[in-house]
């Protein structure tokens, strides 16, 4: 009975978040469309770029504030916590901010070789104190079990920054970059605030020393997940820094165009394990591993039996998608579809149980999980692209992933939590048949 209720809650999540996140890569595909066909591959490789350094600096001053402000309010479900999570979100996005102006100089220099885009670099400080903000109403609102207003919240956050977005783009070309990602961050932040419900917000307004002293255990087992967080985001940022270098910013784009569909398509089920998912295990009790258990195989079950048709409809029209939502320009990225979409069963896998890791509070392991898995993925990977282009590269992100799931599957049987022999099989099956998949299209059977 557990099982069959757990069951229907977690397909009915994944429905829900699935579908607001769809509408939310349509928008983002919109976006890039417009700039592919407007800008071209040098616009779209810049906005991998910027998106990066956005993605290192920010993930080193906002120390993972939705995560870890998500499992205390689902542990505690206080207002006195939420009103601290959302004065500690301002905080760390000042600081964020700051520290972009700070460093401009220096990003300018190390990512392009020189200090043209010093300004550029500074101006995305904004982004950081909106990413901040919008972290924390999201964070109030999962935390709180709050996902349809949180979906909702996202969608209408997506589609008005696509809506401003493209007046820049027609008019500035391709110094539109820099504010399109301003414009889409404080357009996602403020409807975010809109959406946080007044029930869940305390009439009482606490002082800030007050928040920083309330939300500061959490914000140091934040610490342990940003250096994690840093560690992972700063070897994507060096592959994509070495390709710049020795290939060129269309190389880039093209690649960033792949590994986009994939993880915007593979988004679309993972977004129910960053929400519902995780404030499930966080409220489970440490001592009660059977639940958790069998939450967490639930939660691996419904997500490969929807993921799996999806990949594989994915990879024997690649063709047709990569035209639509982006351009002929990028069909070169083809290739790359192979491997990588065969590694989205094995990642859902490894996601599950590496919020287990985060939901118990192993700080310390999961930085060493995590550092260790992107050190190898970074050497994998300049090695595969190295040698075998786009096509190896699809595969060393298949194998990255297995490496990944072996690292967590030996930390969670500390917590004894493992997936049965079952879903191993059911796995590795998926990941071959998707392959299989997409030989059958090489074939042209399929459309290619």
């Amino acid at each position: 009975m557990i099982d069959r209720i757990s069951t229907k809650s977690i397909l009915k999540s994944v429905l829900t978040l699935g579908s607001s996140q769809g509408l939310i890569v349509i928008c983002s595909l919109i976006r890039v469309k417009i700039v592919a066909l407007l800008l071209g591959p040098t616009a779209t490789g810049l906005f991998t770029i910027f998106n990066n350094v956005v993605d290192v600096v920010g993930g080193v001053t906002r120390l993972d504030i939705r995560r870890v402000a998500q499992r205390e309010i689902s542990r505690t479900g206080s207002k006195t916590v939420i009103e601290s999570v959302l004065k500690t979100s301002w905080l760390l996005g000042l600081t964020g901010g700051l520290l972009m102006i700070v460093l401009s100089p220096t990003i300018s220099k190390i990512t392009f070789d020189n200090l043209d885009m010093t300004l550029q670099v500074a101006a995305l400080g904004c982004t950081l104190v909106a990413l901040s903000l919008q972290e924390g109403y999201y964070s109030v609102m999962t935390g709180c079990g709050d996902t349809k207003r949180f979906a909702i919240s996202q969608v209408l956050g997506a589609l008005t920054g696509l809506i401003a977005s493209i007046p820049l783009f027609l008019y500035l070309g391709l110094k539109s970059i820099v504010p399109s990602i301003i414009v889409y961050s404080v357009a996602s932040a403020l409807i975010a605030r809109f959406f946080v419900s007044r029930e869940f917000l305390s009439e009482k307004k606490i002082r800030w020393h007050f928040a920083i002293k309330t939300m500061m255990p959490a914000l140091k087992f934040g610490i342990w997940i940003t250096a994690a967080a840093f560690i992972t985001r700063a070897c994507d940022y060096c592959f994509i820094a070495w390709m710049t270098k020795n290939w060129s910013i269309d190389t880039v784009g093209v690649y960033s165009a792949g590994s986009t569909m994939i993880n915007r398509g593979a988004g679309l089920i993972l977004v129910a394990l960053a929400a519902d998912y995780y404030t499930r295990i966080s409220a489970i009790s440490n001592d009660d591993s059977d639940n958790l258990n069998r939450l967490v195989r639930s939660q691996v079950n419904v997500l490969l039996s929807v993921s799996v048709p999806c990949m594989i409809i994915f990879v024997l029209f690649s063709k047709p998608f990569v035209t639509l939502f982006y351009s002929s320009e990028y069909l070169s990225v083809i290739p790359y579809f192979a491997g990588a979409s065969a590694s989205v069963p094995i990642k859902i896998a490894s996601w599950a149980l590496a919020f287990v890791i985060l939901a118990r509070g192993a700080g310390k392991v999961y930085l060493l999980s995590e550092t260790v898995s992107a050190l190898i993925s970074l050497f994998i990977n300049i090695i595969s692209f190295k040698f075998g282009g786009l096509e190896l590269l699809g595969y060393a992100t298949l194998a990255n992933e297995l490496i990944y799931v072996l690292i967590v599957s030996v930390v969670c049987h500390q917590f004894k939590i493992s997936l049965s022999f079952k879903e191993i099989a059911i796995i590795l099956i998926s990941s071959l048949i998707i392959i299989l998949a997409s030989i059958i299209k090489n074939l042209t059977i399929f459309v290619s």
